[in-house]
């Protein structure tokens, strides 16, 4: 009814770290979101990552990161586990 309110308290979980990502970085696989990490030494490896919200052309990741991988922006198709590649660093925004 007009003139009317309500007070609402609303519990959220905390969340302990929270990555936002481009959009492009994500894979859709069957066993979920996936990106893709380029460890030190050159390796290929596969994450699977917990998704938060889409924000358009970037998602926030609120599980399965560290902090400290180099993600793949837009992984080819024919990247495989273990690959060995030479990756290049990009400037944050």
């Amino acid at each position: 009814m007009p003139g009317m309110y309500a007070q609402v308290k609303f519990s959220l979980a905390p969340v302990d770290a929270m990555w936002v990502v481009p959009a492009t970085t994500l894979l859709a696989r069957s066993s979920g979101p996936q990106v893709v990490d380029v460890r030190r030494d050159g390796t290929v490896h596969y994450l699977a990552v917990q998704l938060g919200r889409d924000l358009g052309n970037s998602v926030e990741i609120v599980a399965g990161l560290s902090g400290s991988e180099r993600l793949v922006v837009s992984p080819p198709d024919g990247l495989k586990e273990g690959m060995r590649v030479a990756a290049e660093e990009t400037k944050r925004n």
